[in-house]
Order: structure tokens, then sequence, then C-alpha cells
């Protein structure tokens, strides 16, 4: 007689069984698709997920342009992504493509008064300049698309790596100095999120 399976490895491969079937009714978008096989070098060696590459500032860090500066890269990526987010529910952004944006009121009915999270942003928004937002946002702010000046700098990244876009463009001195721009944001932002305390002390 073999050894009794255990529970817990039948119910594991049940759901392991569950997801496939899930995965299969709903297949990711083509341009997902496309994105995992533009990246697909990345997720060979573990150094990437679709959370690294969802966006086109996780693109920018994964080919290593967001390196060279004072701020670890994963934490400028995180101060981005975290103060994009903060300044949607600020304002009331749902279309990410507005072109302009309203604070939200502060009716009783609406506002309970100031949080951590509030400050928090403030923080973050006094630290960034208006220039260096104005392009960071043109990368955070655009859903499941990378804004062309960004993706011809990503573009020319993986031309590097032998992976050949399609009607790729080379990047200008203006697509150049709009990196540097966001890095100098990013940078900001980094610092802005730390806790007055922490500021002080590093």
């Amino acid at each position: 007689m073999g050894r009794p399976k255990k529970k817990g490895a039948r119910i594991g491969n049940r759901l392991s069984r569950a997801l496939a079937a899930i995965m299969d009714r709903n297949p990711p978008a083509q341009h997902i698709l496309d994105r995992r096989g533009r990246f697909s070098f990345l997720v060979s060696k573990g150094g990437a997920t679709d959370r690294d590459t969802c966006d086109g500032i996780g693109q920018l860090q994964v080919l290593g342009l967001l390196d060279g500066y004072e701020a670890d890269t994963t934490a400028m990526v995180s101060a981005g992504r975290e103060y994009t987010e903060m300044r949607r529910m600020r304002y009331n952004i749902t279309d990410t493509k507005i072109g302009s944006a309203e604070r939200a009121s502060r009716s009783s009915s609406s506002f309970d008064g100031e949080t951590s999270r509030d400050r928090k942003y403030d923080r973050m928004d006094d630290a960034i300049s208006s220039a260096d937002k104005d392009w960071l946002l043109t990368l955070t702010e655009t859903a499941d698309e990378v804004v062309p000046w960004a993706l011809a700098l990503i573009n020319e990244a993986l031309l590097k790596r032998g992976i050949v876009a399609k009607f790729a463009k080379f990047p200008t001195c203006e697509d150049r100095a709009r990196l540097a721009s966001v890095c100098r944001g990013l940078c900001a932002l980094a610092g802005g999120a730390l806790p007055e305390r922490r500021r002080m002390a590093a």
C-alpha cells in the first residue's frame, strides 16, 4: 500500500486547478501579453513581475533608468505611485487622463477632518517642484499605456538588450531631460514621504 496523501496537498492541488481554470476563462488582455513578452528576460531571472512592469515608472526602474540618484529606486517608485494615488483621492480624480483637478469638497458630509494620510500628501506635495511634478504626472496618471517620451527611453534600453520594438522611436535630448526631471521629483517625494523627525535625522 502506498503512503496516504496529506489532506492539505489535495486542497492545494484543487486550488491550483481552480485558479488555472479561472485564468483560462479570463485570459490577460493583449497589451499585457505584449508587455510580458518584452520583459520576459527579466521575469525568467526572477527579477520582475507584472507589478514591477505594469506602468512606465516601473519599467524605467527595472531597466535601470532610475539609477544613479541619492534615493533608493524602490523607494522612488513606491513614493511616485503612492503620491499619484493620494492625489487622485484628494481631488476625486477618476479619469486618469483628466486635464485638471478640483479639490474634493470638505463639507461635513464628505470630510471628517485631516488625517495622517492628508498630512503625508501635503509633505510630499510641498517637497516636489511644480515642473518635476508635471512631468511625473504624465508618467503616472496614464493607465495601461506609457507616454511617448518615456516609451522612447524604454525602447532604447530594450534595444540594448536585443529586444526590438515595432515602430520604435529614439529618445531626444528633451526626453532625457524629462527623465531627469522625473527622477528629481521622485527623490523629493521619497524624502517628503518620511515623517518630519526622520527627515531631520537623515
